[in-house]
């Protein structure tokens, strides 16, 4: 009797069917569906809302900056030496470093294989107003190579090379005007 109780109070919790009425719950469904996607658009007083609150945190702020800049007078048009905006950025050690790489690889005539900086011994030499770069590698071939010292002077006015010279690992001489790359890469195999 319990079990059978249980059924029919479920029955009666079911809603009476009226006809005609799916068709209003399919249009009550599709209204509730349409304005849920209409409430994602904002109103027209949130817009407002909105644009003052913006325009309330951009004015005073362009205001500010236009003060605490001083009322500077920016012409971009013309560039002469009084209104120059910024300084020129200064020739530093890691420049003199990179433009002795350059004529190292210009003198070795595309032998040289690779260049480390020696940052122990690169310096600005205030006495002589250059940088001291000192450039160590090796040159040749990939199976057949020899470590090299490069030493430069490098001048921070003209940003050239004014001295090279290049030291094999027994501190001998390379790039002289009698030897030629060629002959250099003999007398390296020669020596082993």
């Amino acid at each position: 009797m319990g079990g059978t109780d249980k059924y029919q109070s479920l029955e009666k919790s079911k809603p009476e069917v009226i006809p005609g009425r799916k068709a209003s719950a399919r249009i009550d469904r599709v209204e509730r569906l349409l304005k849920g996607r209409l409430s994602m658009f904002p109103t027209f007083k949130e817009v407002l809302f909105w644009c003052l609150g913006g325009s309330a945190v951009a004015v005073p702020t362009s205001l500010l900056t236009v003060y605490y800049a001083g009322g500077q007078e920016f012409d971009f048009g013309s560039a002469t030496e009084s209104s120059k905006l910024i300084d020129p950025v200064p020739f530093a050690g890691l420049d003199a470093a990179e433009v002795c790489r350059i004529e190292a690889h210009e003198k070795f005539d595309g032998q040289l294989l690779n260049t480390s900086v020696n940052w122990h011994s690169t310096r600005f030499q205030k006495s002589r107003n250059v940088f001291v770069v000192m450039l160590d590698g090796s040159v040749g071939t990939y199976t057949q190579q020899e470590s090299v010292n490069i030493y430069c002077y490098v001048s921070p006015k003209t940003q050239a090379v004014s001295y090279f010279k290049a030291y094999d690992s027994s501190n001998r001489p390379m790039l002289s005007n009698a030897i030629n790359m060629d002959a250099m890469l003999k007398s390296f195999s020669s020596d082993d």
